[in-house]
């Protein structure tokens, strides 16, 4: 997907995918990359959009033409790219970790983080 052009949003989620090992950082496949991301090294930066509840989220589809993608699980930071932070679980290369359950029927799944102000 091409690379969004102007400034750029607040948040990103910087993801990969767990192919082989849940915890690993493999690059996804370009069925997986949604609309408006760009690649960095291994990792995808998706930014987050608005959802409800106060909620920032992104879909990142998990099937295409292909097939479904057996990926382990997604692998996340999250960067504050105004305040140029990084956002992790508890613990110093502590990643947000999110195992995926094969479902043949979703197309997509989604990732769903809260960001306190």
């Amino acid at each position: 997907p091409p690379a969004p052009e102007g400034p750029p949003p607040p948040l990103l989620l910087h993801w990969s995918l767990g192919i082989d090992k849940q915890t690993d950082w493999t690059a996804p496949p370009d069925v997986c990359v949604p609309d408006g991301s760009s690649r960095s090294g291994s990792a995808v930066q998706t930014p987050l959009s608005a959802g409800e509840g106060g909620r920032f989220e992104a879909k990142i589809p998990m099937s295409g033409a292909g097939g479904q993608v057996k990926a382990k699980a997604i692998n996340a930071v999250i960067r504050d790219v105004q305040n140029d932070k990084w956002y992790k679980t508890s613990g110093a290369n502590a990643d947000f970790h999110v195992p995926l359950v094969h479902d043949p029927q979703a197309a997509a799944r989604e990732f769903a983080v809260d960001v306190d102000s």
